[in-house]
């Protein structure tokens, strides 16, 4: 069953609630990776691997974790484009299931109105499509439309789950490569490039054939060394067509989303330093690499070319017909909870709401632009007719590559689309040469502690003699009568150091010329030129969590998944400096 309900941009527009109708029709471009009029085959197999890499959104580790927009890499196309490519490649559609919305119909929560401004006079079919859908399952039309991949067809032709059994042993391999000193069982070569320390790996490791996977050690060995022309073999060799070709690339790096996205990272990072990295790439090749080995061991040819004829069969069909009344009704819903908000806030009197107009406020508070600060301020304005607040980014225009104490390697003060132009250090004052010697070799010994118990031979002869000295700890850290250290950047300096340890301007760790660039281009930023209060406040904002791992997620994003402690007081340091005034008063800007 078909629809004839045809959606544009569906849920990046604002919705019009006095527009009686939106014109909702898309013309659904090709945007795969076809061969041009005489391109050789290795040229357009390129293009399809830079643009299917390209839709990798990036992923930071967990020491900066950050949060991004996980539709990224499809922000050149319209919403519902970004649906019908996300349902072919990993069979999930960015909106509720069907079920979910023809609810809301019944129960009054989207009403006839938001129906008819979306679907005009076809809403009996946009709701008969999306019954028909809700019957179908998620095995229906999107799975029908999904774009095929070896591994996937021979799990449904074997029974055998072999995607998921591919994907754990990439990641294991992964985890392993990426490790940055954490594991202390390494396997991967990390000196040589990832696709070259996987096919090492990959030809002496029994586990695939233990599994059933016959002869994969003698696939992986004759794949190339290069993970262009390994790609190159594994599209010829799988016959894959040329329209298909970056959907299917695609595919194959979403299976590894976690490691792709992280690989995706070090290609965006390198790009603003002017470099660039493959490891995508050579990721991509793995990935496909596997497809290869799994055909081959399994001879799952036949069954291979019948999934792909019946995809070029199902591609005959709209493409929107898989997603098009889930978009429509998600937009519909879009329109009624608008609807409902500006109605509970529109003000209960006829009179307009107005706010004072200060010529000069007594103080005021920049706080960062973050959910969390945006309700320390409203209540600050509420209780404080005469103090003004500030939204700005968290960092404070300070971009800085900080080194806390007793650290080798220094932590990216600023959103991460930005590089740090400064290195400052951190200081405690006088005589802290003892204190931070003592908590380096505290680190030593945990390390070697550390070491110790999970060493390869050594961790079966400390469970004996030493593991029920540990039943203590766990019992009175169960209780909440012990806890993991809150704050590690403090972990090991006595509390006279660690409550006088702050950001060292000094030493000309920053140059006056730039201070004074620094300092008007946050003034300017703010929109605070002039009128400034007696007082101005910079209230970054960080956060305090004991034993989770996307502890950084809880911080400050725009200082790179930190605390803004650092950023406030450099700000305020830069701003409060006499010469820095008066740098800033020949500019006409009077602090």
């Amino acid at each position: 069953m078909s629809t004839s309900i045809a959606l544009d941009h569906v849920g990046l527009d604002r919705p019009d609630l006095d527009d009686p109708g939106i014109d909702l029709t898309v013309d659904l471009a090709p945007v795969d990776v076809e061969p041009d009029g005489g391109e050789a085959p290795r040229a357009a197999i390129e293009r399809a691997v830079a643009a299917a890499c390209g839709r990798i959104a990036p992923l930071w580790p967990l020491d900066r974790f950050v949060a991004v927009n996980p539709y990224l890499g499809l922000a050149d196309l319209p919403f519902e484009q970004a649906a019908v490519r996300l349902a072919e490649t990993s069979g999930h559609v960015p909106a509720l299931p069907e079920a979910f919305y023809l609810d809301a119909v019944a129960d009054g929560r989207i009403d006839p109105a938001d129906l008819a401004a979306v679907a005009g006079p076809d809403v009996d079919a946009l709701l008969a499509a999306a019954r028909h859908a809700a019957e179908q399952g998620p095995a229906g039309a999107i799975g029908a439309r999904r774009v095929p991949t070896v591994i996937d067809v021979v799990s449904e032709e074997a029974g055998t789950d072999w995607a998921r059994f591919a994907t754990d042993r990439i990641a294991g391999f992964a985890a392993a490569y990426f490790d940055r000193g954490q594991a202390m069982w390494r396997s991967a070569d990390a000196s040589r490039p990832l696709f070259q320390a996987w096919r090492d790996e990959a030809s002496i490791d029994r586990t695939p054939e233990i599994m059933g996977l016959r002869r994969f050690r003698a696939a992986v060995r004759s794949l190339p060394a290069d993970p262009q022309a390994a790609i190159d073999l594994a599209v010829a060799e799988l016959g894959v067509p040329g329209a298909v070709l970056e959907r299917y690339l695609h595919a194959v790096l979403l299976r590894m989303g976690g490691w792709a996205g992280h690989a995706a990272r070090l290609a965006f990072e390198a790009n603003l330093a002017g470099a660039e990295d493959d490891t995508l790439v050579q990721l991509l090749a793995v990935g496909t690499s596997w497809e290869v080995a799994v055909l081959r061991s399994t001879g799952a040819q036949a069954e291979w070319s019948a999934a792909l004829a019946r995809f070029e069969a199902a591609e005959a069909r709209p493409a929107l017909e898989t997603v098009g009344p889930r978009l429509a009704l998600q937009l519909a819903y879009d329109r009624a909870a608008q609807r409902r908000l500006v109605a509970a806030l529109a003000p209960a009197g006829s009179g307009a709401v107005t706010s004072p107009v200060l010529d000069r406020p007594r103080a005021q508070a920049v706080f960062c632009i973050d959910v969390r600060s945006e309700v320390m301020r409203r209540h600050l304005e509420a209780v404080a007719a005469d103090v003004a607040t500030i939204g700005f980014a968290g960092f404070f225009g300070v971009a800085v590559d900080y080194l806390p104490l007793a650290r080798s390697a220094g932590e990216a003060r600023c959103p991460v689309l930005l590089r740090p132009g400064h290195a400052v250090a951190e200081a405690a004052g006088d005589a802290t040469s003892d204190a931070v010697a003592g908590r380096a070799r505290r680190n030593e010994v945990r390390r070697a502690w550390k070491s110790f118990k999970m060493g390869a031979i050594s961790c079966f002869s400390f469970v004996g003699p030493v593991g029920l000295a540990y039943l203590p700890k766990l019992l009175s850290d169960g209780f909440g009568a012990t806890r993991p250290v809150r704050r590690p950047e403090l972990d090991g300096l006595p509390a006279e150091v660690a409550s006088a340890t702050g950001p060292d301007l000094g030493s000309g760790s920053i140059a006056l010329a730039e201070r004074i660039s620094l300092a008007e281009g946050a003034l300017r930023g703010m929109s605070a030129r002039d009128g400034l209060a007696p007082l101005v406040a910079f209230v970054g904002h960080g956060s305090e969590t004991a034993n989770n791992p996307y502890a950084t997620g809880l911080d400050c994003g725009a200082c790179g998944g930190h605390a803004g402690d650092v950023n406030a007081r450099i700000a305020a340091a830069i701003l409060n400096d006499p010469a820095v005034r008066a740098g800033l008063a020949e500019r006409g800007i009077h602090v």
